[in-house]
């Protein structure tokens, strides 16, 4: 039980621990017919006390990271997992996590960020997105929506939320002591937020919110 909850905790902090400049060169192992050499990673997984179906698992995981990073910092999406809708592109890393800077990270380093969402046809567009994926977890999909000081959320670019769209379930948000939003992806809630710890207990992994980014439709990206 210890080695699976352990397993568990190192595949919801993998996002955190990309290194950008050296999934440049990893991902060129993908492009080429050459097999993968399992020494060249951006994090080493070799020596962790894994079995070799768990850093076999670990290993498609990064790479699959890397490959995004690499596509997304020289090409113009919708590509390689991006999909466009109005002036944005948006990609959904279907893997759960825990952490919400963890998600934001990500997306930093695709060149984007967690997903502002500015209008209901916005909204309906992202949770038909959600529906499309392989993994659909209940809490669906982080924000890029945050509980400030003053207790009032935020969107990451600093515009009130108050002055905007919203989508909240009926009741929420409810807690002042959690301070992230995310997207409900299935049960009665679905497609509507709910506010959230930033960092939840690994007993909640199979239900966390994977990773939704959103960038401007331009060469290298710019968050928006």
């Amino acid at each position: 039980m210890n080695r699976k909850w352990n397993f568990v905790r190192f595949i919801a902090l993998i996002i955190a621990q990309i290194n950008p400049k050296s999934a440049v060169s990893n991902t060129a192992s993908l492009t080429s017919n050459k097999p993968r050499n399992p020494m060249v990673q951006t994090f080493n997984i070799n020596n962790w006390g894994f079995e070799d179906a768990d850093r076999k698992l670990l290993s498609e995981i990064k790479y699959k990271v890397d490959s995004l990073y690499e596509k997304s910092a020289t090409t113009v999406c919708p590509q390689d997992g991006w999909v466009h809708y109005g002036n944005f592109s948006y990609l959904v890393i279907d893997i759960p996590t825990l952490k919400w800077s963890d998600a934001r990270r990500t997306c930093e380093i695709l060149g984007g960020d967690l997903a502002i969402v500015r209008s209901a046809a916005e909204n309906n567009f992202i949770f038909d997105l959600i529906k499309k994926q392989k993994t659909i977890t209940n809490w669906g999909v982080w924000l890029g929506l945050v509980r400030k000081a003053d207790t009032k959320f935020y969107w990451i670019d600093d515009t009130p939320m108050a002055n905007g769209y919203t989508a909240w379930l009926t009741g929420k948000p409810d807690s002042v002591s959690q301070k992230c939003a995310h997207m409900y992806g299935t049960g009665g809630g679905a497609g509507k937020w709910d506010d959230v710890y930033c960092d939840n207990s690994p007993s909640y992994f199979t239900s966390s919110p994977v990773i939704l980014c959103k960038k401007n439709k331009s060469l290298n990206g710019s968050r928006p």
